[in-house]
């Protein structure tokens, strides 16, 4: 509803209500271009790769770019592995800056890195993961 003009000797007229300008940015209080600044500085990160490669299968590359990556055996994964010997839930890498944490979920077979069975480990390049009898390799690229 329209609001009548205020008379002419009441001074400078301003609106109780702030007329909107633009919609706002339904991601957060920041700016298009404070936005701009964190996808350059995301894409400036390297993001590493996970290769699975389950028994007689062919390896498939995962991209690592989330800052959690949950690994299983069901599809509400990131990464599903179908090796029987693989939880529902086996592990995540969880991504804090450039380093990339494997944590074991309580899986009841295990997680092994380079052999050795792990609760928690730090990846590095080259680093062999073990869920059953899937391979899991981590690339730094």
């Amino acid at each position: 509803m329209a609001r009548p003009a205020p008379p002419a000797s009441a001074g400078s007229y301003r609106p109780t209500t702030p007329t909107p300008a633009q919609p706002t940015d339904r991601r957060g209080p920041w700016t298009r271009a404070d936005l701009r600044v964190e996808s350059c500085a995301s894409r400036s990160r390297s993001v590493a790769q996970l290769i699975v490669v389950p028994p007689g299968g062919e390896p498939v590359k995962y991209s690592l770019d989330a800052r959690i990556i949950t690994v299983g055996r069901t599809p509400a994964n990131h990464i599903q592995i179908t090796d029987g010997a693989a939880s529902r839930k086996h592990c995540m890498i969880k991504v804090v800056g450039d380093t990339y944490t494997l944590i074991d979920l309580g899986s009841a077979n295990g997680t092994t890195v380079n052999g050795e069975r792990v609760k928690e480990h730090d990846l590095t390049d080259g680093d062999r993961i073990m869920i059953g009898k899937t391979v899991l390799a981590f690339k730094e690229r």
